[in-house]
């Protein structure tokens, strides 16, 4: 019995593993089009007038797809850096 239990536990961590990745871009997507929402309706022409700066020209009307496009890609290249306390007899 306790096979099978561990069978189905072991499928269960599979299935979550299996949606975490389904589901992660969709959420970061979906943050990041509010916050794109957000921009559009407080100072959205701003926004478009620093883009076009950078030579990207889109309308305020597509800022959230914007956003939200820029959100997902983003969240492929995330790092993180530790930083280790200095022994102090090596100074």
């Amino acid at each position: 019995m306790d096979n099978m239990e561990d069978t189905v536990g072991c499928l269960g961590v599979i299935a979550l593993a299996i949606l975490l990745v389904i589901f992660s871009p969709l959420i970061n997507f979906v943050f990041a089009f509010f916050v794109g929402w957000l921009i559009k309706i407080t100072f959205g022409a701003i926004f478009c007038q620093g883009l076009a700066l950078l030579g990207i020209n889109i309308p305020s009307t597509m800022i959230p797809l914007f956003c939200g496009t820029l959100g997902v890609i983003g969240s492929f290249f995330k790092t993180t850096v530790n930083f280790k306390k200095a022994d102090k007899k090596a100074s």
